[in-house]
This record gives C-alpha cells, structure tokens and sequence, in this order.
C-alpha cells in the first residue's frame, strides 16, 4: 500500500466516524496543529483543513477556537433557528 493510499483510507475512516455521532445527534472536534503522538495523528492535524471541507460540504457546521498555530473546530449538525 502507498503512503497516498495509506492515507486515503485513514482519513475516509475518521471521516466516517465523524459523520456517524453528527447524526447520532453528537458533536465532534477536528484538530489541526497540535503536536502528533502518533502516525495517525500525525495524519490527521496534516489534513484537518481537507476533513472541515467534506463536513462542511456534507452541510454540518462548525465553531472555531484557534490559537498559537492550533485549530479546533467543533462540529454540529446545522442548526436551524
């Protein structure tokens, strides 16, 4: 398997993770920027901007809390007032 591919599929899984608990009613955290313990991770906060993007294009939304090269977005499904 390629690095491509390897991270392809890693990204497709918590993206799908993600969507389960937003229908299930939950809310999520994405991260970006933090410092990775594991290769996963690692993965993860490189592509946090490509994980925000298919959620919002999927129509969740998000808060953010940013600071020092961080990023947390905390996402619900959209919210109708």
């Amino acid at each position: 398997m390629t690095t491509h591919e390897e991270t392809t599929e890693i990204l497709k899984a918590e993206v799908e993770g993600l969507i389960e608990s937003l229908e299930a009613g939950g809310e999520v955290l994405v991260r970006g920027g933090y410092t990775p313990y594991t290769d996963r991770d690692r993965i993860l906060y490189r592509h946090c901007e490509t994980i925000v993007q298919k959620l919002v294009s999927l129509g969740y939304t998000y808060t953010t809390n940013h600071g020092h090269g961080c990023k947390d977005y905390h996402f619900t499904k959209r919210i109708e007032l």
